[in-house]
Order: structure tokens, then sequence, then C-alpha cells
């Protein structure tokens, strides 16, 4: 059985939005699979990021890694396709979080009509997992982040960037009413969207009855969406996390601690797949995305 922990960085996606100014922002996207029955496979594989990261846009620039002849990750290759954000379609939260979920498939069909193969591999995401073990979480859990910080990946390899850190509130809690937790976590701009991991290994200890065991817990978490900044003039703000440096973030300190979306969210997107009609009046099939 594969380690999960192996699938952490190739199943990430960095993009790209271009705003109407010029200004171009970065943020990091994963990939999804919402569980649905067979005949709405097609619909099921998505990009989660967050909906600051897309929102004002003109267009938007997907990363993926290329392909070697044998279908395997070829690093060393970067696939890059440009959208105008009109035709990317994509859901957001329905009680308003920072959420957005794309549909990939229109836009993997769109690249292969243009020559373009990219790869793309899905084992973390789903949160079947995490719903089975959420009642043995405990105050502080481990996690890891994976993502893009102001934009710093490996260019000769196009892996990203996996910080450690620890929740900094209870799982089990909503942070300030919400179905979200803090991380203590550096969280910078390029972050947006990044995949927050359980990542517990070596001596388990459970929650309930005390009784330790060996072995790993490894789930998705969260989607980081915020963090707290301390300002010039000494007071914190809580923003988005910036999809660009800017002359308005320079004024502005992070102070490692990351607002998270809890993962069981996502959950909530699974009946817009299922219905046989989307909000706009088409179907899954009608999806449909194009390369200028």
């Amino acid at each position: 059985m594969m380690d999960q922990r192996e699938l952490m960085a190739p199943s990430v996606c960095r993009i790209e939005a271009i705003y109407p100014d010029g200004s171009v922002g970065t943020g990091t996207s994963f990939f999804h699979v919402f569980n649905l029955s067979e005949d709405k496979l097609k619909g099921a594989l998505c990009l989660i990021t967050n909906k600051h990261v897309i929102s004002g846009a003109d267009k938007l620039r997907f990363f993926f890694c290329g392909k070697t002849s044998t279908g395997e990750r070829d690093g060393k290759k970067t696939v890059v396709a440009e959208f105008s954000s009109s035709s990317v379609f994509a859901f957001y939260h329905e009680d308003g979080l920072d959420l957005a979920v794309i549909p990939i498939i229109p836009i993997i069909e769109a690249m292969k009509a243009q020559n373009l193969d990219p790869y793309y591999i899905y084992g973390t995401s789903p949160t079947n997992a995490l719903n089975e073990m959420q009642d043995e979480l405990g105050s502080i859990e481990n996690i890891h982040l994976v993502g893009y910080p102001i934009g710093i990946y490996d260019t000769a390899n196009n892996q990203p960037i996996i910080r450690s850190g620890i929740t900094a509130t209870p799982f089990e809690l909503d942070y300030l009413g919400k179905p979200e937790f803090l991380i203590d976590c550096a969280c910078f701009p390029g972050s947006s969207g990044s995949p927050v991991y359980l990542a517990n290994y070596g001596t388990l200890i459970s929650k309930k009855t005390g009784a330790a065991s060996f072995g790993y817990q490894f789930s998705l978490l969260g989607i980081l969406r915020a963090g707290p900044m301390y300002n010039a003039q000494g007071e914190i703000e809580i923003n988005p996390v910036p999809t660009s440096l800017g002359t308005k973030v320079t004024a502005k300190i992070p102070i490692n601690l990351g607002i998270c979306i809890k993962a069981t969210e996502l959950d909530k997107f699974e009946p817009l797949f299922k219905n046989e009609t989307l909000a706009n009046g088409k179907s899954l099939a009608d999806l449909d995305a194009s390369l200028p």
C-alpha cells in the first residue's frame, strides 16, 4: 500500500490569476474526488481552492506536471493552460465560506484538444477517513500544509513546498462559530487554497480510552483560507491569505497562524454533482472549458 504522504505534493496544482490591471496572483489548489455513482464520475474529479483565488480575475492559468512516455509523473516537464475566467465553471459554498470547486475534466479535455497532456493524481483528499476518525482527534494534532508560499517552489522538479505545524484550536470546535479551525504554521501569500493534512505518526493515544498504539493517522483536515496579520499600527487584522505580494501586503506581518475551513464542508458539494441539472441549467455533460 502506497504511503499517502507521497501523494501530497503531486496532488496540488498551482493557479495564477491575471487581473484586469495586469497584476498576477498565485494560489494553490488540489485534486479531490467526490463519491458519486458511476454515471456521474465525469463530474466527480475537481480542483479545490479558495473563492478569493479566482474571483475578479480576467484569466486563470493552471500549472500541471507533464507525463513520461509510460504515463508517469514527469516533474521536469510543465504543462500550462490559460483560460478566460468566464470559461472556467466553479461551484461556491452554499453558506458563503471561501471555497471554490472547479470540475476539472472539462479543463483536461480542452487541454488535450490542444495536444497538452497533463499529469494529475488524486489519492489524498477524500473525507471518508476524516469522518471516521474525527471523534478521536485531540486538542493538538500534527499537520502538513502543502502549497506555494510567496510563489516559491522547486521549479526544476515541479515540487510544491510542504510545511509542518500543529492545530492551534481543537478541530471538534467551530472557531468563532464557523466550521473552521486554526493552525500554528507559517502561512504566506500563495498558500491560499492549500490543503492541510492530519499527519500523526508513531505512538498514537486514543482520546476515548487512553490506550496507546503504533501507526499513523493521515487525512485531509482542512483548506487554508486566511491568516491574522499584524499591521503597522500594531493592530491584528484577519484577512484572506493574499495571492500576491504587493504594497498593501508589505506593511503587514504574518503571525504564523492560519484559519482553515474544515474539510468536512466539502461534503456539502456532493448534492450539486448528483443533480441531473446544475444551477445554471446545464448538465454535467454540458460543462465545457476552452483555451483562448
